[in-house]
């Protein structure tokens, strides 16, 4: 595991994924696509924001808001692989990547 409040948000998805497969598989698959990428990315969204805020003093609005756009994308891309692949790749191996990169985000803004 990894530690970070933005992560927090992150591991409780994973977690809350790997306790209800076939119920979050089934929203996966039955959901209305344009819905579900909003709610994608209403999450990312949030947790980037989280993540992005302390780093305020030294970036325009402009420059924050495409970081949040570029790397949310890139989460929500990891999030639709493991739904794509029928969640068979550990929700511990996605939570240990998404942090991973999360992390790395963050050396990369200081």
């Amino acid at each position: 595991m990894c530690a970070g409040h933005w992560e927090e948000g992150c591991h409780e998805m994973v977690q809350f994924i790997m306790r209800y497969p076939e119920f979050c598989l089934n929203l996966y698959r039955f959901s209305d696509e344009m819905l579900r990428c909003a709610f994608f990315e209403s999450f990312t969204t949030t947790v980037f924001k989280q993540v992005l805020e302390k780093y305020r003093p030294h970036y325009t609005d402009s420059e924050l808001k495409d970081f949040e756009i570029f790397y949310s994308g890139a989460l929500i891309n990891q999030i639709d692989r493991w739904f794509e692949g029928n969640l068979k790749e550990s929700g511990e191996a996605v939570d240990v990547r998404v942090c991973f990169n999360l992390r790395q985000i963050e050396r990369l803004m200081k």
